[in-house]
């Protein structure tokens, strides 16, 4: 799924995590709701390899404000997909090389991007230690030779808070090895209290010793139960009675013989589900139709479109362009991507629209928009979807 974008503007209260070491001519800020996007970036990669988890990385999007110190300020950021041709970690394909080209390209020529430019790169770094690979500095230097510009590494624990550090130039040279300081990527263990849309933090609303405590008896209930359901004569213990025997046998396919029935149940109606067409019944899908729908939730517009479109299911890449006022952003997004079916946008003003173009593989392309009023939090039906090809 492309990844939920975030822009937080600065107010009286700080937005953003300072990083600075004493006696370096630099000063990094950094948006909590960027790391709180990049974080959920990582660890979706973190989580889809076992054990090690896969590497992400992309563009670092901001300003650069010369002076001394020098102040690099990271307000947004963009993916670049890796297929991972050479393993879990980062190092770029060739396929990977012309994304990472047509991005940086778009962020340099887009006219509506002026006061957002590019000032780094990041990656996650699943493999050992926190410090840059001779692949890294030769995409650091080829790639991001500007003054200013910055690299970025995060490192996913899977019960502890992430790790992050930054590497930059000084007098043409980067401490490569490990960083001057290393930080917990988490905005709460930087002063940023919890993020409103942050998944991970949803549970500690409930005490979760609260709900065994109001039912005490279930658990020792459910081994008492379960403990009934055995097939073999041989492996019960010896009963002192002989006519208790047929009974229980009797009573194990009670409970069994339910169980079979919900199974029953639960498979025709992922069945259904599965088979179900999506326009009325005996009709195959529309062709030409995303159903592209934007949903209001919390601070940000969930987007969704039919990921079992015919187009969707061809599709060889797609382009998703947001206009927020005047913020204006194009993404990406690959086959896997498209057939993921949503993206999650953090909003900035009452009305955002979007707008979702896939090409299929035979070159033709179908267009929907959508726009949503978020201060009501639904789409207008005067600006339903529309769809064209070409």
């Amino acid at each position: 799924m492309e990844r939920p974008m975030s822009l937080e503007l600065e107010t009286e209260t700080s937005t953003f995590y300072t990083w600075e070491v004493p006696g370096k001519a630099i000063s990094i800020r950094l948006d909590f709701g960027v790391l709180d996007q990049v974080l959920s970036e990582v660890m979706q990669g973190f989580g889809s390899v076992p054990k090690r988890g896969a590497e992400v990385g992309g563009l670092l999007l901001g300003r650069i404000t010369e002076g001394e110190p020098r102040v690099v300020h990271i307000r947004d950021f963009a993916p670049v997909i890796s297929e991972h041709a050479r393993g879990p970690s980062y190092l770029l394909s060739e396929a990977d090389e012309e994304r990472l080209t047509a991005a940086v390209e778009r962020w340099r020529e887009d006219p509506s991007n002026r006061d957002v430019h590019i000032v780094g790169i990041y990656r996650s770094q699943t493999r050992d230690g926190l410090g840059l690979s001779e692949d890294d500095l030769a995409l650091f230097e080829k790639r991001f030779p500007g003054p200013g510009q910055v690299f970025l590494l995060v490192k996913p624990f899977a019960t502890r808070a992430s790790v992050g550090a930054f590497f930059f130039r000084e007098g043409g040279s980067i401490r490569s090895g490990s960083s001057y300081l290393e930080f917990p990527f988490r905005r709460k263990d930087l002063g940023g209290g919890v993020a409103a849309s942050e998944p991970v933090e949803a549970p500690t609303a409930a005490p979760p010793v609260a709900a065994p405590a109001e039912r005490p008896e279930p658990v020792p209930a459910r081994p008492r139960r379960f403990a009934t359901l055995s097939l073999s004569e041989d492996a019960a213990p010896a009963a002192p009675e002989p006519a208790a025997a047929p009974k229980m046998k009797r009573n194990v396919w009670i409970p069994l013989s339910f169980i079979f029935m919900l199974v029953g149940v639960m498979l025709g109606f992922q069945a259904a589900i599965s088979l179900r067409p999506a326009g009325p019944a005996g009709m195959a899908r529309d062709p030409f139709r995303l159903s592209l729908t934007a949903e209001k939730s919390g601070n940000n517009v969930n987007l969704l479109w039919d990921r079992q479109a015919p187009v969707v299911l061809k599709a060889r890449s797609g382009l998703l362009t947001i206009a927020d006022g005047s913020f204006n952003k194009s993404v990406e997004l690959d086959a896997s991507q498209l057939q993921n079916g949503s993206v999650t946008y953090r909003y900035l003003t009452n009305r955002v629209t979007f707008r979702l173009e896939v090409f299929s593989l035979n070159r033709a392309s179908v267009v929907e928009t959508v726009d949503i009023h978020t201060s009501v939090g639904a789409p207008t039906p005067e600006d339903a979807s529309s769809a064209r090809t070409k």
